[in-house]
């Protein structure tokens, strides 16, 4: 990580500057790209500024910012107060970079000096990034790293290369969940509740009946096509092991751990906390991404499990095309629908969905 930037001297240089000195007086805020604060530091003689802009003639890492930023800490120590001044300082700098977006919106072309004031605002944001990282004992460098895996397995670069097999590749085909598949739901009225029943392409019944288990009718019933999904596009899905009967019996540690109690409850724990948050947002219609937040807490509780690798993006697609089944699902009027999924790491929907013949309801 390298980072390049430029500084601009207020006062008097080499003036006992530093942690244990008092910060010379500021004449007026520059104009001039600056990261000012780092202007402070004590200069070597051969480098010492006489005014005016003073550049490194050499790209500084971060974490060389970071050390010569915090030489000219005045708040230094680990105590509340310390902690919370760089916290304030950048809240302060926000404040300015917006006020400075908000000029060169009424401004246009006018706000001549926008490039210039932004590159000053963010050093500052810079500095107080750097003043509180060293007080968190973190490097820069290391939140860098942090940030930048987060971020590509949010928004992983798509490459050419395929998938990776899947994981119960080298298991019988016995054992590995369906490649291609087709199932049906059907929902009929028992009394005042509404029942649905998922049949596999041979006609018999996959796993148990299910209600919405809730006072009011909120299609849960349908939550069966999130396990579907999660099979076809993650390859991954106690649950539906379970329909179709492909344990891994050959290796007993595999199927205790990914295919037992545990792990089925996680799944159903997620479609449970994934449905909660999309009935809050008219079930995902028109949405193209969820909150990393529910990501991150998906990929926590899954992170022991084969699935584990999958990265926020590929749970981020699964969930969007779980519910865009499901809402073809609840909103057939026969209460049927047919499902064909293949099995994989695919970036796009494998799943389809269409209305079947109407379903004679018992009387």
């Amino acid at each position: 990580m390298i980072v390049a930037f430029t500084t601009e001297v207020s006062g008097e240089p080499g003036a006992g500057h530093g942690p244990a000195s008092e910060p010379p007086p500021i004449r007026s805020r520059s104009r001039r790209m600056a990261c000012s604060r780092l202007a402070q530091a004590p200069w070597p003689a051969d480098r010492r500024p006489r005014g005016g802009l003073v550049a490194y003639d050499r790209a500084v890492d971060l974490n060389e910012f970071q050390r010569e930023a915090n030489r000219t800490d005045q708040r230094p120590g680990r105590d509340e107060g310390a902690l919370i001044f760089p916290v304030i300082g950048l809240s302060s700098e926000i404040g300015s970079l917006v006020r400075h977006v908000k000029k060169r919106l009424r401004d246009g072309d006018a706000h001549e000096l926008f490039s210039e004031e932004m590159a000053e605002e963010l050093g500052d944001v810079l500095w107080y990034v750097a003043n509180l990282a060293t007080k968190l004992d973190l490097s820069l460098t290391e939140v860098a790293e942090r940030n930048l895996g987060k971020v590509r397995d949010r928004w992983p670069v798509e490459s050419g290369g395929g998938h990776p097999p899947l994981s119960d590749e080298r298991y019988p085909e016995a054992e590995r969940l369906p490649r291609r598949t087709s199932v049906r739901f059907v929902e009929e009225r028992e009394g005042d509740r509404a029942v649905v029943r998922l049949f596999g392409a041979d006609g018999e019944q996959l796993g148990n009946q299910l209600t919405d288990n809730a006072y009011e009718d909120d299609g849960y019933r349908f939550h069966d096509v999130f396990h579907l999904t999660f099979a076809a596009m993650l390859g991954w899905s106690p649950v539906t092991r379970f329909f179709f009967g492909v344990k891994r019996d050959s290796d007993p540690g595999v199927r205790e751990v990914e295919e037992g109690g545990r792990a089925t409850v996680i799944e159903e724990g997620i479609a449970a906390f994934v449905f909660d948050y999309a009935r809050r947002e008219r079930f995902l219609e028109g949405v193209q991404h969820v909150d990393f937040a529910l990501l991150s807490t998906i990929r926590r509780l899954a992170s022991h499990l084969e699935v584990g690798d999958r990265t926020a993006r590929e749970w981020e697609r699964a969930i969007l095309c779980s519910f865009e089944m499901w809402r073809r699902c609840a909103s057939t009027p026969a209460g049927s629908c047919t499902s064909t999924s293949r099995s994989g790491r695919s970036p796009s929907s494998p799943l389809q969905a269409r209305p079947l013949e109407p379903v004679k309801r018992p009387a």
